[in-house]
């Protein structure tokens, strides 16, 4: 998966998540997550994030899979660990695109 398609994607999570959380609670989680795991990803601490949404775009390269397919299982993991269902259910589909782009 390119830097578009995960922007997009993130973009999208941000989306279906926003109305449950709010723009803040959003930030403050995608922030700690993604200083866990820039220690192992050190490009990871260019994403550019804000209340309105993501941009990695300005990451630099193109192998961005790996960390940015944890950023997303460990949001994914935390929301439904938060709140079961409620929340990742609205996320299921989108996650199942990029599992399923990641086994081709």
């Amino acid at each position: 998966m390119d830097k578009e398609k995960y922007n997009e994607l993130l973009r999208n999570i941000w989306k279906k998540t926003l109305p449950f959380l709010g723009a803040i609670t959003m930030e403050g989680i995608f922030r700690r997550i993604i200083k866990k795991r820039e220690v192992q990803y050190p490009y990871l601490s260019k994403i550019s994030l804000s209340e309105n949404g993501f941009d990695i775009l300005s990451l630099d390269g193109d192998n961005i899979k790996e960390g940015m397919n944890l950023i997303v299982i460990d949001f994914y993991k935390f929301l439904e660990e938060m709140t079961g269902n409620i929340v990742t259910n609205e996320m299921d589909d989108l996650i199942k695109e990029v599992l399923n782009e990641e086994q081709r």
